[in-house]
């Protein structure tokens, strides 16, 4: 079960982007029935303005449990890396 997940530096995200389905510790409202286990929540939303990286960051999410399921098989080539646009290594090269 995935509770915390952070992306940097993946497409468009270059601050570092971060969901976490652990409850905090004043959600004293939730019901069970959103409730995992030690308090993790069972689906969470994201959202904000067009354009900010949401999409980015769920293909940050799909990227990473493709390398974890598909690892050895699917990635026994190199992984290709393209750094943010805004990252120093962009600019240099």
């Amino acid at each position: 079960m995935l509770v915390r997940f952070l992306s940097n530096n993946y497409k468009g995200i270059s601050a570092p982007c971060e969901i976490n389905l652990r409850a905090a510790s004043n959600a004293n409202s939730l019901d069970e029935r959103q409730l995992v286990g030690d308090k993790i929540l069972k689906s969470a939303g994201i959202f904000g303005a067009n354009g900010c990286g949401k999409s980015s960051f769920l293909e940050s999410l799909i990227f990473f449990r493709d390398l974890i399921l598909k690892t050895p098989q699917g990635f026994e080539k190199s992984i290709s890396v393209r750094p943010n646009l805004s990252s120093k290594e962009n600019a240099s090269g």
